[in-house]
């Protein structure tokens, strides 16, 4: 599978399971049962571990190097963790005062939810949240439909990922990754994952604000069209997914361009 994977023009994210990651020469390689292959490091913008993979030191040292992050997990993401070059903290020190300015997190928050809604609702912060709310529950139920996937609501235990049913087991998996880009994105342009503007008091706050603004169209269709025909334990695969998506959508630069645009870098 990781040969499949390894072909993709922009990968993403790549999902090691049960191997070793180390370092060659100016490459990291990947090892498992299968498969022996060399990663290209100016393509992905993640690595995931799960059970029963190791990773060397030097491997780490490279993949921080190329600005690539590195999560830890298991059937959910356990860890988010990351590694950068020193730099300017010029964008952090702008994401810094616009949160600590009242009026001027309002202003952010409202041009996200205006590039969920695709107008300006013009309403209150709390009352945008429950237009989400309504807009997300209406969403589930849409997909459910369209790709025939029985829906019971939205049912999430954390650290029981086996307690859910397929749908929501692959909506948390696919959520998970789509925090795994943006959260990779964000720590490239040095910012800070945990200084949001409309969740707050997170470590992962700016994560959740971003992937907000892509979570209907592409996460949750990604999410209900996989439990329309795979099986829980085939991550693999629906990593594979997951980076066509992103490769068709250029999820990367459109990242990129969404914060520029809200932070005004």
């Amino acid at each position: 599978m990781l040969n499949n994977l390894i072909k993709h023009k922009d990968l993403s994210t790549l999902y090691v399971e049960h191997g070793v990651v180390r370092r060659k020469d100016n490459t990291v390689e990947i090892l498992n049962k299968d498969d022996r292959v060399n990663v290209p490091l100016e393509q992905i913008s993640q690595i995931q571990l799960g059970p029963g993979t190791s990773i060397t030191y030097s491997a780490v040292d490279l993949l921080a190097k190329h600005k690539v992050s590195v999560q830890w997990c298991k059937q959910e993401h356990k860890m988010f963790c990351y590694a950068t070059e020193n730099r300017k903290s010029t964008n952090l020190l702008k994401q810094c005062k616009l949160f600590s300015d009242e009026s001027s997190r309002i202003v952010v928050a409202s041009k996200m939810f205006e590039k969920r809604f695709g107008f300006e609702p013009g309403t209150s912060i709390e009352s945008l949240r429950g237009l989400e709310g309504i807009r997300v529950k209406n969403a589930y139920k849409e997909l459910a439909d369209k790709y025939n996937v029985l829906w019971n609501g939205r049912n999430y235990v954390p650290g029981h990922f086996e307690k859910s049913d397929l749908p929501n087991q692959m909506l948390t998996l696919v959520n998970q990754y789509m925090y795994g880009v943006c959260n990779s994105v964000i720590v490239q342009m040095g910012l800070s994952p945990a200084i949001g503007f409309i969740h707050t008091g997170y470590m992962l706050s700016f994560v959740y604000d971003i992937s907000d603004l892509y979570k209907i169209d592409i996460a949750f269709d990604m999410a209900f069209q996989a439990a329309s025909f795979l099986t829980a334990d085939n991550k693999s695969l629906l990593t594979k997914l997951f980076n066509e998506r992103m490769s068709e959508e250029k999820m990367n630069v459109r990242i990129v361009k969404d914060i520029k645009d809200l932070l005004g870098l």
